[in-house]
């Protein structure tokens, strides 16, 4: 976007503070849902496969969000996320192992994450934060939710966001400043070259909630307050794999994520036969091999890499939550299946990266962000 002229810099730079402020807000809120709802699930008495079956429904939000932006404006998804965040606590608060518990808290962390991811797509076109402060939100947000998550009445925290919605629908009471994206073009949809790298990316994020949800239940004792921190450890182990890839300059290998993925494929085999400290040790070696994924953020596809993630989220919450379900038995016997289709989504992932070309041209490896 062009710089305005001075006259008008000063209002659009407001904008564009309450702008960001809102998207981080937004960013920390959606993590700090999720790991409430997850944790909620984990100590409400839920088997794996409810517990991934009432997560895949909250991702299933991710496929509809750009058709709430496209359909409402701002001040609408906000006051429609208010009533959403009581809905959404009222079911928390009332979570049970019944059947019906469960698909009333899947069905309102539907329309939560749904208006929510709308309203951070809105802004997204609006204006852009810096990475570190997106993170900064997100870890924030693990570590609450995983505590909120675990008291029956500190879910209901979500109440208190509904003044804070209703007052950003107020301050956002003015026409979307941001010009609508032009159409995609033939090329821009996929072709036969692209879709490996596309597919890479769905299977990259499918092996990943095909069991993050889960194995919780072969290490139970790590449910519990510090499960959002415990959550965030795996999740920083990502930024290891950037890092250390990046200080050798290695800006795109098809072979290194292959290898990456195998090792997340050992790794989750290995989860049921380990006490919950070293658990805890290989979930972090699973996010250092699923972190050489950044990778694919190197080299533009030629399609729409969003969605392609998003469909991942999901069919793979799905599938561990079918898993669970047909494998029947304890707990412990319907989260090991999962990790079992985990680790083979992984393998396919790592060889659906061989197939990848290495591109010819990438763009240099300094200054570029995550």
């Amino acid at each position: 976007m062009k710089r305005p002229i001075a006259p008008v810099s000063l209002h659009r730079h407001h904008v564009s503070d309450t702008d960001g402020f809102l998207l981080v807000v937004a960013t920390g809120l959606v993590c700090a849902v999720e790991l409430t709802v997850l944790v909620r699930c984990l100590t409400a008495g839920l088997a794996p496969f409810a517990t991934a079956g009432v997560l895949a429904a909250f991702h299933v939000g991710y496929l509809v969000a750009d058709q709430l932006r496209a359909m409402f404006r701002m001040p609408s998804l906000l006051l429609a996320l208010a009533l959403s965040c009581a809905s959404l606590a009222a079911a928390l608060i009332n979570l049970s192992a019944a059947f019906g518990a469960a698909t009333a808290l899947g069905a309102t962390g539907m329309v939560f994450n749904s208006v929510c991811q709308a309203i951070r797509r809105h802004l997204k076109r609006r204006t852009s934060v810096s990475i570190f402060a997106k993170n900064l939100s997100k870890a924030i947000g693990m570590v609450f939710g995983g505590v909120a998550g675990s008291s029956t009445w500190a879910s209901a925290w979500l109440v208190c966001a509904i003044p804070m919605c209703v007052l950003a629908a107020w301050a956002t009471r003015r026409p979307d400043p941001a010009a609508a994206r032009p159409e995609p073009s033939p090329a821009d949809r996929g072709s036969p070259r692209s879709r490996p790298l596309l597919v890479a990316e769905l299977l990259h994020h499918a092996h990943y909630f095909a069991y993050v949800y889960t194995f919780w239940f072969v290490a139970p004792s790590l449910i519990g307050p510090m499960s959002g921190v415990w959550f965030l450890i795996g999740w920083l182990a990502y930024f290891v794999a950037e890092y250390a890839l990046r200080a050798r300059r290695r800006a795109f290998s098809p072979g290194i994520m292959a290898i990456g993925h195998l090792l997340v494929a050992v790794m989750v085999l290995t989860m049921p036969h380990l006490p919950a400290f070293l658990v805890l040790t290989a979930w972090f070696v699973t996010g250092i091999g699923g972190g050489t994924a950044y990778m694919l953020g190197n080299v533009k596809p030629d399609g729409n890499r969003e969605r392609y993630e998003d469909v991942g989220h999901v069919a793979g919450a799905a599938i561990a939550a079918a898993t669970a379900g047909i494998a029947g038995g304890s707990a412990f016997h319907g989260a090991a299946a999962t990790l079992v289709v985990a680790a083979l989504l992984a393998c396919a992932a790592a060889g659906t990266f061989l197939l990848v070309r290495h591109p010819r041209h990438l763009p240099p490896i300094e200054g570029r962000t995550s």
